[in-house]
């Protein structure tokens, strides 16, 4: 004598499996869809509360149920409000990063050496009370030199 186990799939079958398949005897071994698979779904429901198959609606349960409750409401509010949270701090950064391009771009605000090596040697030539030749401030001709002394032998190699 051969029954129906819990586990039978009755997933392919139009019904759903016996509230007891250990209670179906099945003519042959194995058991069929036809033997195993004898209760009626529930017909589509759709509400609050909903049961059954393929039901919808608020706190609707059951085979293939879709529906949203107000826990998941009020977590997918609170994940909206962090990740609102995050794209303002974000944009505000970048707004500070364009800012601070902006200004690098027109050479405001800078103080301290340049990158511009025609103005390492001179501070400007609008001094009448300076001599004419040349004027090595801070040494930084010293720096050039050095720089090019090692250029050289790295690249010599």
């Amino acid at each position: 004598m051969v029954n129906c186990t819990s586990e039978f799939d009755c997933s392919s079958h139009v019904k759903d499996i016996h509230a007891t398949p250990s209670s179906v005897t099945c003519s042959a071994d194995p058991c069929t869809a036809n033997e195993c698979c004898t209760v009626t779904p529930a017909a589509n429901a759709t509400g609050t509360n909903a049961t059954g198959t393929n039901a919808t609606g608020t706190n609707a349960t059951g085979t293939n149920a879709t529906g949203t409750t107000a826990a998941d409401i009020t977590k997918l509010e609170t994940d909206l409000s962090s990740l609102t949270t995050k794209v303002n701090g974000l944009e505000i950064t970048l707004n500070g990063v364009k800012n601070d391009v902006v200004t690098l771009s027109k050479g405001e605000g800078e103080t301290g050496s340049s990158w511009n090596p025609l103005t390492w040697f001179g501070e400007d030539d609008e001094d009448e009370d300076e001599e004419e030749g040349f004027s090595n401030k801070d040494n930084n001709l010293f720096f050039v030199i050095a720089i090019i002394i090692i250029l050289y032998y790295c690249l010599k190699r």
